[in-house]
């Protein structure tokens, strides 16, 4: 048999109805302090969770402005190398005096040996040479050369003068075909 002991006075015995309150109250109490420490448990997770998509997603922007920073420095080569390309275009569209250059080689290496080139100046459609002859027939034999040749469309007398101490001074000016 159960014996009851009550220490307590019978003054302060807790009547029949405030105990079920006082017990339905500890019971609530009970529920809410394992609700409050799963509600703790739950932001405790997401937090943890939190943070770990947050050093995921820190990666992973690293690992993107690394591209970006590659692929700037790719589009910077790129822009380079079409500025270079359109000056390459260019400068091979720009016609050539080459053509001129190989006529007037070709005059030159005709020149007698008492004749001397002082001037030589070249152009896209014409050739300006200033020449010295000791004598009137290296001029004609040159002269001669220049008519028979038909390498250039037309030829122009631009100077023509004589000094007894170093001869005839021409200037020729050759048009290109």
């Amino acid at each position: 048999m159960a014996v009851k002991l009550n220490l307590l006075p019978q003054g302060a015995a807790v009547s029949g109805s405030l105990g079920k309150t006082l017990k339905s109250i500890k019971s609530f109490g009970i529920i809410a302090l394992g609700m409050f420490l799963f509600f703790i448990l739950g932001v405790s997770g997401f937090l943890v969770y939190s943070s770990i998509s947050l050093k995921g997603l820190t990666i992973q922007e690293e690992s993107l402005k690394a591209r970006i920073k590659s692929q700037e420095t790719t589009e910077q080569k790129i822009v380079l190398l079409k500025d270079r390309l359109t000056k390459i275009s260019k400068v091979q569209s720009t016609p050539s005096v080459q053509k001129s250059l190989d006529k007037a080689g070709g005059v030159v290496a005709s020149l007698p040996a008492g004749a001397v080139l002082t001037e030589l100046g070249l152009d896209l459609k014409k050739t300006d040479m200033s020449l010295i002859f000791r004598s009137s027939l290296d001029l004609n034999s040159f002269l001669g050369f220049v008519k028979t040749s038909g390498e250039f469309k037309r030829v122009s007398l631009t100077a023509f003068n004589f000094n007894p101490l170093s001869g005839y001074s021409i200037g020729l000016r050759f048009f290109d075909n």
